[in-house]
């Protein structure tokens, strides 16, 4: 299991930090949102993630990947994506090469951030979170959509000129998550995953690949 560390600021207490996690945990569960408990530990708290493994650890997606297996990962991050802005009010505010994951079956596994801004860490109706902050998770998804065609090496190309040398689809669907008030269930319906829909099969491609 790989774990990370929650040290305690200010005014904050073991208290509110566990029932923030506890509320995500209950709020946010889905078949593409990575499984974790969490302990207590000299005032600081020890989460565990299940067993899986980030995209930047993979070489195949450190060096640019298929247009197939980029639109795979990409309808397993919009799904996760997807629940954590319907489920309590919340936004994820990183998702990147160290954020997505694949377990050992090569699902997709987005991290739900275990730091939350807020300062008084509870999530509720009277705390809105505005449409800009969810279209900035959706921002991301683009442009790891992009870091993950070209590879690593082209990470500060990712611009328009990044966009533009993408392949057709992949490039709109890029292009529409970077666009004006761009939304999840559009995104879902992308012309990308009607021609590259056979995700049983990528995720098999990639297990055998990264075994």
């Amino acid at each position: 299991m790989a774990s990370t560390e929650i040290e305690l600021f200010g005014s904050e207490t073991i208290y509110h930090v566990l029932n923030e996690l506890y509320v995500t945990h209950r709020c946010c569960r889905h078949d593409n949102i990575l499984d974790c408990k969490s302990t207590v530990q000299n005032r600081k708290i020890l989460v565990s993630f299940e067993s899986s493994k980030s995209l930047d650890s993979f070489s195949l997606f450190q060096q640019g990947c298929k247009e197939e297996f980029v639109s795979y990962v990409m309808m397993g991050t919009l799904a996760a994506l997807d629940c954590i802005h319907a489920s309590g009010n919340r936004v994820h505010r990183k998702i990147n090469e160290n954020t997505v994951f694949l377990d050992k079956n090569c699902r997709v596994k987005l991290e739900f951030p275990t730091r939350i801004s807020n300062p008084d860490l509870e999530y509720n109706a009277k705390t809105l979170i505005s449409p800009f902050a969810k279209e900035i998770d959706i921002k991301m998804v683009g442009d790891l959509a992009c870091s993950l065609y070209h590879g690593k090496s082209q990470k500060k190309k990712l611009s328009e000129e990044g966009r533009s040398t993408l392949p057709v689809l992949l490039q709109d669907f890029v292009n529409c998550c970077v666009g004006r008030s761009p939304t999840i269930s559009k995104l879902m319906d992308h012309a990308l995953f009607k021609q590259f829909n056979e995700f049983d099969r990528y995720q098999q491609e990639l297990k055998e690949l990264l075994e």
